[in-house]
């Protein structure tokens, strides 16, 4: 009866979705020179992946092939709520007992309000009552997520309570949530739609997708590759828009635009090539371990925790000219914050004090050049994870487009990446503008800097290998803003192309910093480190199907004994055979796993062999018809 009731179900919502396909805006594309480019659900989980990997474009996917992956996301998506009914389970209601106040009226009261307002927008297009049909699996993914997240929080602190009563999460989450609703249907409202209509800021937003794609429910792949472009979108974009409350946040922690050495995590930063081994690997502090750099990612009270105010920031970073005082914040797992002191000077190793207990560093020498790497993030909260975010996906693709262009020189590429960093923190180019961007002109002005012949056309043309490129990012940048003169008269923003931009506007802004790069002798300037880009750190396997998993090939290592290779359409079957008689430890028998007509095999096998193979195509070719 299950079986046949879901079946049924996903009929109906078939048809429900044609009809939403009958829209005209349905395969309208969004225009707005303004806005940011549309969420295709082809997206893909890094920059460097492949584009011909990807999958084909909307284009060109015929309407079944597109109805039957709509329907393996509703699938996907009933398996995950599984029977649930939209309300909170017990567990979570255990939780809420054991916070201090019970969060379940104010929860009731979010999503009634923000249940409202997202209904009433969707119902203008698809109905009233698909509207409400989606609301409320909206309602139920919403729980099932807050309890997996609650439920993690709990075993890192016991004390919740901070987190439970932000109403700033709960709304964070049901966006989220509606999100993925109208991904899973095959919604014409595609992404930043949902925050415009619920007026949810994209950086509280972004916070709770790690949160969410990190949880104990197992996500597909397509919805993973989903949220990350979403994520990737608001970093790259949406947060730096005028309206953004990123500049508010920044303004009352009383800190600018942090540099990418402040936030990152132990083991992430390369100084050059000699230092970026010792800074991964020789390390034997707790923090710098390999389950430091494999760590689940920040939990959801760091990631709502408020910034810092001025006073406080001067006094955990004030510094003077030799030495460097500071302090670290810890937080317990029953939630109670200690500052740490922390001393570093030019001659003596950093020491700390927790619980008086004094940890003692051997004394070791640095050079200016290779300074050591810090314990934890000099900048901590969420303005610096999601900082953090932002910094590491733009070396990302900033390393894709260097290797492309074949800029391997680790100088070179800390150049570009100081240059980059300051136009972050030092400009207000970054606003209203893109990531990729600022990029691409740091790219090409280091390289007119340090006479390295590489064209604007080319860096645009890897660009667009990149599977994240638009058109929109390098034929539509901001010229100049809209402004309003003494007259009362409103000028209009000016948009041109990305080159115009950078002769127009970008040289004017960085050319007296960057130019201190042209002689490369100058030992007196202070490079930023690149971020220390690790793969591996995301999956260090991929499942193909059943328990059959694919991972990078690793070093190979020195281990004794008879060593096996196998090459997919180049070797023998014999090497296959090696193979299999050292892993069964006995001598192959049965069924031949390849047959490449071996000089070896009698003449009245091989026709035996034949025989049976024309008898398994004919087989074949009965049940196909």
């Amino acid at each position: 009866f299950t079986a046949e009731y879901r079946r049924q179900l996903i009929e109906q919502q078939n048809l429900n979705l044609s009809s939403v396909k009958a829209s005209p805006y349905a395969s309208g594309e969004n225009t707005s020179m303004d806005s940011p480019r549309a969420i295709a659900p082809r997206g893909s989980d890094t920059p460097l992946i492949n584009r011909g990997m990807l999958g084909p474009r909307e284009g060109d996917i015929s309407p079944m092939s597109t109805d039957r992956s709509t329907t393996q996301r509703i699938t996907r998506l009933h398996n995950l709520i599984n029977n649930r009914s939209p309300a909170p389970s017990e567990t979570l209601l255990q939780l809420f007992d054991s916070c201090n106040t019970d969060p379940l009226p104010k929860i009731k009261n979010i999503l009634k309000t923000m249940g409202d307002t997202f209904a009433s927008s969707y119902s203008q297009m698809c109905g009233e009552e698909e509207a409400r049909n989606r609301l409320q699996i909206a309602i139920t993914v919403f729980y099932k997520f807050i309890e997996n997240i609650l439920q993690n929080e709990k075993s890192i602190r016991r004390d919740i309570s901070g987190l439970v009563e932000k109403d700033l999460f709960y709304q964070c989450m049901f966006t989220c949530s509606i999100q993925v609703i109208l991904f899973s249907y095959g919604s014409p409202y595609e992404f930043p739609w949902i925050l415009d209509v619920l007026e949810v800021q994209p950086i509280h937003f972004v916070k709770v997708i790690e949160l969410i794609v990190r949880s104990k429910e197992p996500l597909s792949r397509e919805l993973i590759q989903h949220l990350n472009r979403v994520e990737e979108t608001v970093i790259e974009s949406l947060a730096w828009r005028s309206e953004s409350q990123l500049w508010d946040a920044l303004a009352a922690s009383g800190q600018g635009i942090p540099k990418f050495e402040d936030t990152a995590l132990p083991g992430h930063l390369l100084y050059n090539e000699k230092t970026s081994s010792r800074v991964s690997q020789n390390s034997e502090s707790p923090n710098n371990s390999s389950s430091s750099m494999q760590s689940p990612g920040p939990s959801a009270t760091d990631c709502f925790q408020s910034p810092i105010n001025s006073k406080a920031s001067r006094e955990l970073f004030a510094s003077d000219l030799l030495q460097k005082t500071t302090h670290i914040l810890i937080q317990d797992k029953d939630g109670s914050n200690k500052l740490i002191p922390v001393v570093e000077s030019e001659k003596q190793p950093v020491q700390s004090n927790v619980n008086s207990e004094t940890a003692k560093t051997p004394s070791t020498t640095s050079s200016p050049a290779t300074p050591a790497p810090p314990a934890l993030p000099r900048r901590t909260g969420s303005l610096s994870i999601i900082f953090r975010k932002f910094y590491n996906l733009a070396g990302v693709r900033m390393e894709h487009l260097c290797s492309k262009l074949g800029l391997t020189d680790t100088e070179l590429k800390q150049k570009i990446w100081t240059v980059f960093e300051d136009s972050i923190r030092n400009s207000d180019l970054i606003k209203d503008r893109h990531l990729d961007q600022l990029l691409m002109c740091a790219i090409y002005m280091i390289c007119r800097i340090t006479k390295i012949s590489v064209k604007f056309q080319d860096i645009m043309k890897f660009y667009r290998e990149q599977p994240q490129c638009s058109s929109k990012v390098y034929r539509n940048v901001l010229f100049k803003r809209a402004s309003v003169q003494e007259d009362g008269t409103v000028v209009p923003e000016v948009r041109n192309d990305l080159i115009n931009f950078y002769n127009s506007v970008y040289v004017d802004v960085m050319q007296k910093f960057a130019v201190k790069f042209r002689n490369s002798s100058q030992s007196n300037l202070l490079l930023s480190p690149l971020p220390s880009i690790k793969r591996d750190l995301v999956s260090p396997s991929i499942q193909v199907v059943g328990n059959v998993f694919v991972k990078p090939l690793e070093s190979p290592s020195t281990a004794s004994g008879q060593c096996f290779n196998y090459f997919f359409s180049r070797s023998p079957s014999k090497d296959l055979k090696d193979i299999n008689k050292l892993v069964n430890n006995t001598r192959v028998t049965g069924k031949r796993l390849l047959v490449d007509c071996d000089i070896d095999i009698p003449a009245n096998k091989r026709i035996s062999n034949r025989k049976l193979q024309s008898l398994v195509e004919e087989r074949r070719s009965q049940n196909s018809e």
